[in-house]
């Protein structure tokens, strides 16, 4: 089905809009160059798991703190794919949805905007939504928005950078297509660890390095900083409570380090890839909380690589110790226990996968 109307919103089906979500969105097609309108993401099952729990300090960070300083700088503001209403002239005025893409909304954001068309941006509206409840849907999840933002900058960026948007805006759309490839860097940091500390190298070579990890050590405090400001304004009176939360949160990003990798890698490739569905417990309809989801993700090979370097880390950081290197240290006992609990979470639930379907086919279903 096509649809007619001037105005289209958009919903996963896990977002329960309020009932006056459209007289406090339309209003902002006020403005003539307005394309879009974004609104911002609640949990209906915040507090279910820690899964759910770093989930929403993450996606609050983005909300309250990216989105918010794109749209106030007018930089490129991309839709979120949901919670959301776009202008139909708009759509079209940028060639439309692109299929091919496995980040439609964001591929489309920035064609729309190189044609003159502005996000407004509604902090102050809020759908709730259901989080990813288990590690092997979230592992799909990441990777396919890791994957999607990198074939987007590299179909986009060509064109982009010689587009009218100011050169502000290009610069930080860089920055904004290419940020999971901190990924790399990340990956390669922890790898050379054990190589660093174990080489013997002049004394100049360890100046350099003590100065370069001066120069960027200040910039692992960037996200922590950033999920607490989100915090402390959408709950002023207990941010402090989520410090914990955050602290966490760093650990499950270094624990995804090698799931990123490997969807930017296959990002660079021109192969067109297959869009996977995120599997949610479905909260918001009839069956609320059932465990027995239509689709379910599939198991993940990777994690055998993740134990792999989780014990590469665990070496670096004994060698750190021993060496009295406590930055080094802290840094490799972070990625060690982040892969250790994204890969035995993985592994664990694709424990519970092979049981249920051992008991489905001893029950005779296929």
């Amino acid at each position: 089905l096509e649809a007619s109307g001037e105005f289209i919103a958009i919903f996963d089906a896990d977002f329960v809009p309020a009932r006056d979500f459209l007289r406090r969105t339309i209003g902002a097609f006020s403005d003539p160059q307005v394309g879009f309108v974004q609104t911002r993401w609640e949990h209906l099952n915040r507090d279910t798991s820690i899964l759910t729990y770093l989930q929403a300090l993450s996606i609050d960070g983005h909300f309250m703190i990216e989105q918010m300083a794109r749209a106030g700088k007018h930089y490129v503001m991309n839709f979120n794919g949901t919670a959301g209403v776009w202008r139909r002239t708009a759509i079209e005025d940028a060639g439309g949805w692109n299929p091919g893409s496995l980040t439609e909304d964001l591929d489309l954001s920035y064609r729309a905007a190189m044609r003159g068309w502005r996000p407004a941006y509604l902090p102050a509206v809020s759908v709730p939504s259901e989080l990813v409840s288990s590690m092997l849907a979230y592992r799909k999840q990441q990777a396919r928005w890791a994957q999607g933002s990198i074939e987007t900058a590299r179909h986009l960026m060509p064109v982009l950078l010689q587009s009218g948007l100011s050169t502000a805006a290009k610069v930080e759309a860089l920055l904004h297509l290419t940020g999971y490839g901190i990924q790399l860097l990340m990956l390669a940091a922890s790898l050379l660890y054990p190589l660093l500390l174990t080489a013997q190298l002049p004394a100049g070579w360890h100046n350099l390095l003590l100065a370069i990890g001066i120069v960027l050590g200040p910039t692992v405090l960037a996200p922590p900083l950033m999920f607490l400001t989100a915090q402390h304004m959408l709950r002023p009176d207990k941010w402090w409570r989520e410090l914990p939360g955050v602290a966490a949160l760093s650990v499950l990003g270094a624990g995804l380090v090698l799931n990123h990798t490997r969807a930017l890698l296959r990002g660079l490739r021109s192969r067109r890839s297959v869009f996977e569905r995120t599997p949610k417990l479905g909260l918001t309809g009839s069956r609320s909380g059932s465990q027995e989801q239509v689709y379910r993700p599939q198991g993940d090979r990777l994690v055998l690589a993740e134990f792999l370097l989780a014990a590469w880390n665990l070496y670096a950081a004994g060698l750190a110790w021993s060496i009295h290197n406590p930055g080094i240290f802290v840094n490799a006992l972070l990625f060690a226990a982040g892969l250790l609990f994204v890969a035995g979470s993985t592994v664990w639930e694709m424990r519970a996968e092979w049981r249920r379907n051992l008991r489905w086919r001893l029950r005779g279903r296929p």
